[in-house]
């Protein structure tokens, strides 16, 4: 290209045109390799999967799920006080609870589970991520051609932060797999005028808000690009018109659902806990630096550089200019958004890069044709060795980051597993279940029992501690919502500790109406419950589970990296952190007979009391749970199930 002087800064090389033969790659048409990289991918994930969740953040969506596919309703009444509820549902005015997350993820979970059961559900994020690789790869095509588009998937492949998201249960994989295809549609229609290229892509980029509510702001680069290329085509407004209403199709279900649920069609969840106001000039300034450390760090590594002066050079050039300033859009608000926002990274890059991850396509994409425009000036073998030795060196990079943590994430979940698939061989469906935090949200979303946690039982006021962010000013935000803890704690309000416990112990007898009552925990544990217990309650041992011995290596080894914990979504200190969950690796273990920091709105101190006996319900005394190992999400992620090498089932038979 030339400048307006005509001098040649960039020499730019298009695609092959139709008419030329295939390009060919070592004797291998590119979609051989692109298929050997997918089957390659397809086996990492095959080998590290484990149809289980394990996260307060995966509660709010596959729960979500599991009780539409039930009930056809994206919210719930609880039926008991001692009920168990996620850290992630928030309560309305109605006292309706609702996932704080909206329900577009929780449709294909829903249907995924109406259709194949709630095991197939939990491999749609490792789909997602497959379906992501080949969007990737066909939007890089249209730019860079054949052989040098295989470069943009195969960077995502060996990204430490892609990989772990493929395998743990949010809604950051779906956002990349929605975007990724959408763009390489939207590119497509710009280059061949299809409409039902444009509305197709349309209804997947339109689908990105109903997944993830901030990711709307991609809507800038999006709109820009479409009106750009829109006006070089006949009947531009036909165009435009088109892509409006694809991606008004899925947006307009979420507009008539947050109507009837939050009061208006622009209101969220979020709007519970004013986590909207959390942005500001302020926190910019103190977490820019952060992020960039981050993105260049444990988040893209040598693909950032590479990624952002390949969009630059698009920018620059005259006839890619759209497709540039369409990845710049996507990138750099959605990074100064988060930049902006409360939640400081500090010590969890890990956490942290899944708020950019969908942008880890743009970087992909950008870097793949500027190395593809470089092969113009740059001899062959020079280029071909210098592209080689940039993906080893990123593939070590991404390998040592992602060995340690994928090993520890994939025995949690089977430990989770293992776990329920006994619980389902030996408890009747609406039996009620005492376990552990994180135990629970996975029994959540297979929605099975009625669920309650032991510690609940000692008449505490249930999940009441507030994070640093709920204080005096009302607009403040608030990730655990002051309304949810006022109700909790009126249940108990005016009532002495004994009369609180005798409360949730009759409590936990009327609503098991006539059902089994079970409890979950390690062999010493269920003992000492056993030991607290009056009245003539008997402990019917159901089962023992061997632990996987992988788990019992991993369980208490320290997080790997700087970045904790992977999807790790909490900063050290702050049990009320978005992601909810407090990093591992940065807390010591909770004590047997500590208070623990439990998810935001889903925490309470442990044990305690006066060591009475009551001589009503279940005859459990004050201090029954004191002893018991029930950490928060930091610690059921790195403690529960502990180093034990078994836990037990038993069936609580109350007295007559």
């Amino acid at each position: 290209m030339a400048d307006s002087t005509g001098t040649t800064l960039l020499t730019v090389r298009e695609p092959n045109p139709p008419s030329q033969p295939p390009e060919r790659l070592l004797g291998l048409p590119p979609s051989v390799w692109l298929l050997a990289l997918l089957v390659a991918y397809l086996g990492f994930c095959a080998a590290h999967f484990a149809p289980a969740i394990s996260c307060a953040d995966a509660n709010g969506y596959w729960a979500q799920g599991t009780r539409l596919a039930h009930t056809g309703q994206t919210w719930f009444v609880p039926t008991s006080d001692i009920q168990y509820i996620g850290a992630h549902w928030l309560v309305t005015e109605e006292g309706r609870y609702y996932s704080r997350y909206p329900a577009g993820l929780p449709v294909a979970i829903a249907l995924a589970t109406r259709v194949l059961g709630y095991r197939a559900s939990v491999l749609l994020n490792p789909l997602f991520s497959v379906l992501a690789l080949i969007g990737t790869y066909f939007l890089a095509r249209r730019l860079a051609g054949p052989r040098w588009a295989l470069l943009a998937p195969l960077f995502l492949a060996l990204n430490p932060t892609f990989c772990r998201h493929a395998l743990q249960n949010d809604s950051h994989m779906a956002v990349v797999c929605l975007l990724a295809g959408g763009l390489a549609l939207l590119v497509a229609w710009s280059e061949t005028g299809s409409l039902w290229r444009l509305f197709l892509g349309a209804v997947l980029l339109g689908a990105i808000p109903t997944v993830r509510y901030p990711e709307a702001l991609y809507a800038l680069g999006i709109g820009t690009f479409l009106i750009w290329r829109s006006l070089s085509l006949r009947r531009p407004w036909l165009h435009i018109l088109v892509g409006g209403l694809g991606a008004l199709l899925p947006l307009l279900p979420l507009m008539i659902h947050n109507q009837f649920a939050f009061g208006a069609f622009w209101n969220t969840a979020y709007s519970l806990t004013n986590e909207q106001t959390g942005f500001g000039w302020s926190y910019f300034r103190q977490h820019a630096i952060q992020y960039l450390d981050a993105i260049q760090g444990d988040g893209l590594g040598v693909l950032f550089a590479l990624g952002l002066a390949g969009i630059g050079a698009l920018c620059a050039y005259r006839k890619r200019r759209p497709e540039g300033f369409l990845l710049l859009l996507l990138v750099v608000p959605s990074t100064l958004l988060y930049m902006a926002y409360y939640w400081a990274p500090r010590m969890m890059t890990a956490g942290t890069m899944r708020f950019l991850l969908p942008t880890f396509v743009c970087y992909a994409v950008a870097g793949a044709w500027l190395l593809s425009q470089l092969a113009v000036r740059v001899p062959q073998g020079t280029l071909a060795t210098g592209t080689s030795l940039l993906v080893a060196i990123y593939a070590v990079w991404g390998g040592f980051n992602l060995v340690a943590d994928t090993r520890r994430d994939v025995a949690q979940r089977r430990a989770l597993a293992l776990v329920t698939a006994s619980l389902e061989e030996h408890a009747e469906e609406g039996s009620v279940v005492l376990a552990n935090q994180q135990l629970l949200q996975q029994l959540d979303f297979v929605g099975k029992w009625r669920l309650a946690e032991p510690g609940d039982l000692s008449g505490r006021p249930q999940r009441g501690r507030r994070g640093p962010q709920a204080n005096s000013d009302s607009a403040a935000p608030s990730p655990m919502q002051a309304e949810k803890q006022r109700i909790q704690e009126e249940r108990y309000a005016g009532l002495t500790p004994f009369a609180r416990l005798l409360r949730t112990s009759q409590e936990l007898k009327t609503w098991a109406d006539g059902h089994p009552i079970y409890l979950i925990g390690e062999p010493e544990e269920v003992q000492r419950f056993e030991e607290s217990m009056v009245g003539g309650n008997r402990f019917q041992e159901v089962a023992r589970i061997a632990l996987p011995e992988e788990w019992r290596k991993t369980a208490t080894a320290p997080a790997g990296g700087p970045g904790g914990m992977p999807g790790a979504g909490g900063v050290p200190g702050d049990p009320a952190a978005p992601g909810g969950m407090q990093p591992a690796g940065n807390l010591p273990m909770q004590g047997m007979n500590q208070p623990f920091a439990g998810p935001p709105g889903n925490s309470r101190p442990m044990g305690g009391g006066m060591g009475m006996r009551p001589n009503a319900g279940m005859g459990l005394r004050a201090g029954a749970m004191q002893g018991m190992r029930l950490g928060g999400p930091m610690g059921a992620m790195r403690s529960y199930p502990l180093s034990c090498e078994e836990l037990v089932i038993v069936q609580i038979v109350p007295r007559a």
